[in-house]
């Protein structure tokens, strides 16, 4: 039997995608795009081919935690998930890294969604700052602000209301 990662990794994306639309109101194909966006980051910034293919395949599921925790929580009839939330942040990061440990194509690089959200300053969840950040998670977290901002910029006025951008 033939393994086809590229489709596998696009329809687990797009099932993420409509999740988190439900969940959260963000739009679909949030990860596609986050994934195209680091691709161009990292293509300017030189990265391998292997970290590459590495980073579309990230970029495409760096929300995987986030979408299992707000189910959690949908079920459990708990609070609304939101990433304004600390606590919920921290748990999408670190049951993302989980979940993509299970992925056998990407054991090497699964701190990269755990420490997808931190900032260069050190003002992050997980306290580390600078260099210590993997540079993958660098790239994602900058793609996946680009793609939020232009995003929540041109959808609809209910979407932008609910995340205070008008």
């Amino acid at each position: 039997m033939l393994f086809y990662m590229n489709e596998f990794l696009t329809a687990v994306s797009f099932a993420l995608d409509f999740i988190e639309m439900d969940l959260s109101g963000v739009t679909s194909n949030h990860g596609k795009r986050t994934a195209y966006i680091s691709l161009k980051i990292a293509k300017e910034l030189g990265l391998s081919f292997k970290e590459l293919h590495d980073i579309v395949a990230l970029g495409m599921l760096h929300d995987i935690g986030a979408v299992e925790r707000g189910l959690v929580k949908k079920i459990n009839a708990e609070s609304e998930y939101t990433l304004k939330n600390a606590e919920d942040t921290v748990a999408h990061c670190s049951i993302g890294e989980n979940s993509i440990s299970m992925y056998p194509f990407l054991t090497d690089v699964t701190n990269v969604i755990k420490y997808h959200h931190e900032r260069y300053d050190g003002t992050g969840y997980f306290n580390i700052k600078g260099e210590d950040i993997p540079k993958m998670s660098q790239i994602i977290s900058m793609a996946d602000e680009i793609e939020l901002n232009f995003d929540l910029r041109t959808s609809d006025f209910k979407i932008r209301k609910k995340y205070r951008i008008l």
